[in-house]
């Protein structure tokens, strides 16, 4: 009996053996891939109107019973020929004994020198690639309302196994000299984002992995550089129901113009991140390690150029710590640092300084900002008096407060002689001390007609404010501060 077990465990053996070699060695050399090219690419084309393009198409092996796919020269057009995406190769292997358990698990994904070109059509309405998929959803909802049996929905046949409990796994995807350029072709400029190397990773979408050194180019000049390495949980996805589809509405997609906005604000900042972010299943608080700077930020705004400010984050569980640099002018900045607590134990413990930032160098910055994001109205007009400046620490338990300090507006004032409109005697005091705040002296007329506030926020959070005003002229205040689209349509004669 011995002999015969010895026998049959003999022949099992050479036969695994045998599949073994003829995974790792046969069946790369017997299936050829390539013969199903013109089907997947007549397929790929019904489908998105893209044409697909590649060589050497080879299912690769490995040892460790990995198996999938190995590409060369891979490259999407659209229907005019303009290339979209390109890449030299791409190999990717699934673990197979995986799916054993329900778990499609990517052993390893490589793609090298991936490159995508997106144009925006001439007339800067919309994507190029985007508007061929408009335009095939549109001509399918025109044939489903000519042809209506074309489209009758078949039940689904009931598939062996429940999909819905597969998991799928991804360690790295590793890509190797990347590049995404959108090129806005009317205003011949162009925005890019490239670097040498990137990996992204998941865990069935519950947890992601993103790291990379990048840059971001607006045409040929390097605003961005960012060092990115961030551990995530993800938040759980959930499908909206479907809607019943309207065959008479035209499908259309939202459009920015990524390159015009980028170029109206012209950012530069230097970013180097590292953290790793985890949410318990029972606890809605995520839990934060690692830190992120934000390093000689500035923007335009309008042909004004902010100085180069900072902004530094550092967490530890749930603590947490801040050091920010704003600057209005190179010599008008605001300085906020502190640290916090998120947890069982929450705190907050922020100090608060500034120079002298003078009201008219914050005017010119709004107006600014208005003018980039175009917005009209008569605060380009204005011009301002006056100052603000604070010294404060300010910590809170959120049961009590322990603060000292004082945040001051002083000689304010703000005026458009054009409607008539007159911000005078501007005059802020928020005293931090003997742990309360209180607002004081803090009053302002408006024409002439006086408005204030006054009160205090006591050591246990209790709050009690007085607000008072007289007779606001509302029609000057709109004229000023309404947005010109407004105004045109509506017309404030009086009121008070």
């Amino acid at each position: 009996m011995k002999k015969y077990i010895k026998i049959f465990a003999c022949v099992l053996g050479g036969l695994l053996l045998l599949l073994y070699f003829a995974f790792l060695f046969v069946i790369p050399n017997v299936i050829n891939l390539n013969a199903y090219k013109k089907d997947v690419q007549n397929l790929i084309f019904d489908y998105t109107g893209l044409k697909i393009d590649f060589d050497k198409a080879k299912i690769v092996t490995d040892p460790l019973l990995g198996a999938g796919v190995k590409v060369k020269n891979i490259k999407v057009e659209l229907p005019d020929n303009s290339e979209l995406l390109s890449v030299d190769s791409f190999k990717g292997k699934i673990f197979l004994p995986s799916l054993l358990w329900l778990t499609v698990r990517v052993s390893s994904a490589q793609i090298e020198n991936p490159r995508l070109n997106v144009e925006i059509l001439p007339d800067g309405s919309q994507y190029k690639a985007v508007r061929i998929y408009e335009d095939l959803v549109n001509n399918r909802r025109k044939d489903k309302l000519l042809h209506p049996e074309n489209y009758i929905k078949t039940e689904a046949k009931e598939l062996p196994i429940d999909i819905s409990r597969t998991r799928i796994n991804i360690p790295a995807i590793k890509l190797k000299n990347y590049s995404a350029v959108i090129k806005d072709v009317c205003a011949n400029h162009k925005l890019t984002l490239k670097g040498e190397k990137l990996i992204l990773g998941t865990n069935n979408l519950e947890k992601a992995k993103l790291k990379t050194e990048a840059y971001v180019l607006s045409d040929e000049d390097v605003n961005i550089t960012a060092k990115i390495n961030i551990d995530t949980s993800l938040p759980k996805f959930k499908l909206s129901p479907k809607e019943e589809e309207d065959l008479e509405a035209v499908y259309s997609i939202p459009f920015v113009n990524p390159v015009e906005l980028y170029r109206d604000y012209n950012l530069k900042s230097n970013v180097d991140t590292k953290l790793k972010i985890r949410t318990c299943a029972k606890k809605s608080r995520p839990r934060i390690n690692g830190f992120l700077n934000v390093e000689d930020t500035s923007i335009m705004l309008s042909g004004l150029e902010l100085p180069k400010s900072y902004f530094r984050f550092k967490a530890n569980g749930y603590d947490a710590e801040i050091d920010s640099n704003l600057y209005v002018t190179s010599q008008d900045y605001i300085n906020l640092f502190g640290k916090g607590n998120y947890g069982r134990k929450p705190y907050v413990d922020l100090n608060l300084k500034s120079t002298k930032v003078y009201l008219n160098n914050l005017l010119n910055v709004a107006k600014a900002y208005l003018d980039t994001i175009h917005i009209k109205s008569d605060v380009d007009k204005m011009s301002a008096d006056g100052y603000f400046y604070a010294d404060a620490h300010f910590k809170t338990d959120f049961e009590k407060i322990d603060s000292d300090g004082y945040i001051i507006v002083r000689d304010g004032s703000i005026s458009d002689s054009n409607i008539g409109l007159l911000f005078n005697d501007i005059t802020a005091n928020i005293l931090l001390y003997d742990d309360i705040i209180k607002i004081s002296n803090t009053h302002v007329l408006v024409n002439n007609r006086p408005f204030s506030v006054s009160g205090q926020i006591a050591s246990d959070s209790f709050a009690d404010f007085v607000i008072n005003a007289d007779m606001l002229p509302m029609v000057p205040l709109y004229k000023a501060f309404m947005p010109s689209s407004v105004k045109n349509k509506f017309n404030l004669i009086s009121g008070n």
